[in-house]
């Protein structure tokens, strides 16, 4: 046995004791000799090896620095049409979905897969693909898809004994796949089947066993057998205390589910599990009332289980209905009942109590409250709708976010907030933006007024050309809207709302409504007064507010005096037509 079989012999050894970490040395100075002797095969596969060892660890940087100089050198010495690319971008899409980078991780795994199709290869490597495309499907709630891809996997792994391994991975993936689509049948066989399957192959001490261990805890709390569920647990913690210690996100989590039940058997006998009187009238909002009203109430009974629960979470809990959909804005009718439109309520809460209770909060809303309460990070929250964990604070960064989406940040309504950090957060971005930045918005879109409707309008209906006047209508609509929303200070809504938010607005709200109901309903030829008689109402709008204090109605002059305004010497001298 050469030295390099040696130490990727010993590097497997210590992957099946659950030591991926200490793997690394052995696996480097392997990577190391290849280079040395020009295997590029073998350099290749431990590449692979080494790559994924850092993954496990949160390396991924590096993981993506050695899975990128594997590619470079299939692509030298071999044809990228083979499974081996197939299996390293495989292997690099799995980095990604580890950094929760979902979209390049489905990208390389389909590139992988169309590889593996066209050879007709239904080996090994191609059921590891399906496993990990199936979990990527998973983190993106598209758990059809991976249903599918799992059990395709389950059927090309059974009755071959040198597989068993990935079967049990594969069972017990299934199960946290069919609990999300409500398939609780056979639940508990295929993980005792997963079970079985590692206590022979890897042993009792895996973590692959202890995944396993921790899920059949998780069935026996749903079925209510808390003292078997917290022997599970204990066993699955002291695995993963011994192959990751104490301070692992690994150890944290199967903590957090042993405290959980350890609580409730102590302080929450059946008995009373059953008598918890929880109201179950929250049925589909009758036709004359809101989603938003509907939801407050539902947001109480939601409160009760919280605090009967977990009454270490009640001082730190935010209860919201806030974000995307006609229903946050109060708009919603009948036509809002056709899609996206079931009774709902958020619960944010901090990362920190997000990782430690997330888990025990879903047992407990899918027992009493049919899984309508959406569990969300108060940082992943604005991240999806500012790209900040804190919002913005800046120019720069309020520039960078588009108005709908600073309106979707703080519609709807906050039901209860006792840490206050949701609030907080939300009170900030609804002071509106920075003064600076509301003269240079104004001035865009007074420009864009001008050149809309005062310049190209009259010009463009003299040419009868009635495809480009529609055009230079909506562009005046579009901009005088967000002028009106800017003078008081709101976010205007996504475009098939910022007609109807008008009715909300104090400063020029009604008077915009009743005008451009007029614009649109007029003859061409009354259109241009109209659209001088709204300009010269801006005119005058913006002396009121002390943004101007000329008169001229041709709002590029109005545009040129506000820009004046701006304090910060680099957005004053920007070109004011740039948003």
């Amino acid at each position: 046995m050469n030295k390099i079989e040696e130490l990727t012999k010993q590097a497997h050894k210590l992957w099946k004791e659950g030591k991926e970490e200490q793997m690394l040395p052995y696996l480097r100075e392997a990577i190391n000799l290849c280079k040395q002797e020009n295997n590029f095969s073998k350099q290749i596969e431990i590449l692979n090896e080494y790559a994924g060892a850092l993954r496990l660890y949160g390396h991924y940087d590096k993981a993506v620095e050695s899975i990128d100089e594997a590619l470079e050198l299939i692509k030298l010495h071999y044809d990228t049409n083979n499974i081996q690319y197939a299996t390293t971008l495989m292997n690099k899409a799995n980095i990604y979905r580890e950094k929760k980078d979902y979209f390049t991780a489905e990208k390389l795994m389909l590139q992988s897969k169309e590889i593996f199709d066209k050879k007709g290869d239904k080996s090994y490597s191609y059921i590891g693909l399906l496993n990990n495309l199936s979990l990527t499907y998973q983190e993106i709630k598209d758990y059809k898809r991976a249903e599918q891809l799992q059990l395709e996997a389950i059927s090309l792994l059974q009755g071959n004994a040198q597989y068993n391994v990935p079967l049990a991975i594969s069972y017990n993936n299934l199960y946290e796949i069919q609990k999300k689509l409500n398939k609780h049948t056979n639940a508990e066989e295929n993980l005792i089947k997963a079970k079985d399957l590692l206590s022979k192959e890897v042993g009792e001490n895996h973590p692959l066993y202890s995944a396993v261990l921790n899920n059949l805890a998780e069935l026996q709390v749903k079925n209510k057998n808390y003292h078997k569920a917290l022997e599970l647990y204990k066993n699955a913690l002291e695995i993963v205390k011994s192959c990751y210690g104490t301070q692992s996100d690994a150890y944290l989590s199967v903590k957090s589910n042993y405290e959980y039940v350890n609580d409730l058997i102590l302080t929450l006998e059946p008995d009373k599990i059953e008598n918890l009187k929880i109201d179950k009238n929250y049925s589909t909002p009758s036709k004359t009332e809101k989603l938003l009203d509907k939801s407050r109430k539902f947001s109480k009974q939601v409160e009760k289980l919280i605090y009967e629960y977990f009454p270490n979470l009640k001082n730190r809990i935010c209860l919201a209905l806030v974000g995307s959909g006609s229903e946050c804005l109060y708009f919603d009718d009948e036509l809002s009942k056709d899609h996206d439109y079931d009774l709902r309520c958020q619960l944010f809460l901090t990362d920190e109590d997000y990782i430690s209770y997330s888990q025990n909060l879903e047992h407990i809303f899918s027992q009493y409250l049919e899984n309508k309460v959406i569990i969300q990070t108060i940082s992943n929250f604005y991240i999806y709708y500012t790209s900040y964990k804190n919002g913005p604070s800046t120019i720069e960064e309020y520039r960078n976010i588009p108005d709908e989406y600073l309106c979707s940040a703080t519609n709807g309504e906050v039901f209860v907030d006792n840490l206050g950090e949701f609030s907080k957060i939300r009170q900030k971005i609804l002071n509106y933006y920075p003064q600076d930045l509301i003269y240079k918005k104004l001035a865009y879109h007074l420009n864009n007024i001008a050149q809309s409707g005062q310049y190209n309008y009259p010009r463009l209906l003299k040419r009868n050309d009635k495809i480009a006047c529609s055009l230079a209508l909506s562009e005046y609509i579009k901009h005088y809207m967000q002028v009106v929303h800017i003078l008081n200070k709101k976010y205007m809504p996504f475009y098939k709302w910022s007609f109807k938010n008008l009715k909300n607005l104090e400063i020029l709200g009604e008077y915009t409504s009743k005008k451009l109901n007029e614009l649109i309903s007029s003859p061409d030829i009354e259109k241009e007064n109209i659209i001088d008689q709204m300009c010269k109402k801006l005119v005058s709008q913006l002396n009121e507010e002390h943004f101007t204090t000329g008169k001229i109605d041709f709002l590029t002059y109005q545009a040129n005096e506000i820009t004046q305004n701006i304090q910060d010497e680099n957005l004053r001298k920007e070109d004011n037509w740039i948003k």
